[in-house]
């Protein structure tokens, strides 16, 4: 794939952004997804009509009749997306306790992907400030080398790798640096930014999201990528 560079990172990577909350598997920018990784489906439930009674029509508040009909669809629409992406998630470490009508919920627990061991071995959390840590480590190394990578290039790549992207920093900061260069992402999880809905259409066209363990096989053919950037994790397994 040439040049291989193994990067630190603490047990807080893959690096972030915050703006990465409202991103979606299902997103313009383009994004492939590894069918063999699962995802959680959020169901809600029904409410049936008494029959022979007509639905009565919701009640708007002030604040909700300023907001146009084409809004409240693009509303409607992130809180689906937002929905769909925290369902690829699993809260642990939590106190679980029973709430009302026979529910059951967990206070304190902490957000982690959903993959078994044999599958993720890694205990990575994916909660804010942990993904905060990681946005400035990746700005700390920036300024150690003054550049986005330790290595010195004469010419920037055309196609680059950085696999456990995590919300995408390290390609941001590189796609602005390097403007002829495209770019891979790859994560187990869903923590890149919809770069269509946030307004960067033009880094949308250079940027591709993929979802899929780098533990296995990656989806790409030999050859593909003239730089890949590889982060090791230090983590401690109880």
């Amino acid at each position: 794939m040439g040049n291989v560079t193994l990067e630190p990172r603490s047990p807080h990577s893959p690096s972030s952004d915050a703006a990465a909350r409202s991103s979606t598997l299902h997103s313009p920018t383009h994004v492939i997804v590894n069918p063999a990784s699962p995802v959680r489906q959020s169901s809600f439930p029904l409410h049936n009509t008494p029959s022979g009674t007509a639905p009565s029509k919701p009640r708007l508040s002030d604040r909700e009749k300023k907001f146009s009909t084409a809004d409240r669809t693009v509303l409607e629409e992130l809180k689906r997306t937002i929905s769909t992406r925290d369902a690829q998630f699993v809260v642990k470490g939590g106190i679980t306790k029973p709430w009302g009508a026979g529910g059951v919920g967990s206070i304190g627990g902490r957000k982690h992907h959903p993959f078994n061991t044999d599958q993720v071995p890694y205990p990575r959390c994916y909660e804010k400030d942990v993904l905060d840590l990681d946005t400035w480590e990746t700005e700390v190394c920036y300024q150690i080398c003054e550049s986005n990578t330790w290595h010195v290039f004469e010419k920037p790549p055309s196609k680059a790798l950085d696999i456990g992207c995590g919300t995408g920093a390290w390609i941001l900061n590189c796609a602005r640096s390097w403007k002829d260069c495209h770019f891979v992402g790859l994560d187990c999880v869903p923590l890149h930014p919809d770069l269509q809905r946030v307004g960067s259409s033009d880094l949308a066209q250079r940027i591709t999201w993929t979802q899929a363990n780098f533990l296995e096989s990656l989806p790409f053919p030999n050859d593909e990528f003239d730089y890949v950037l590889v982060f090791i994790f230090q983590l401690q397994l109880g």
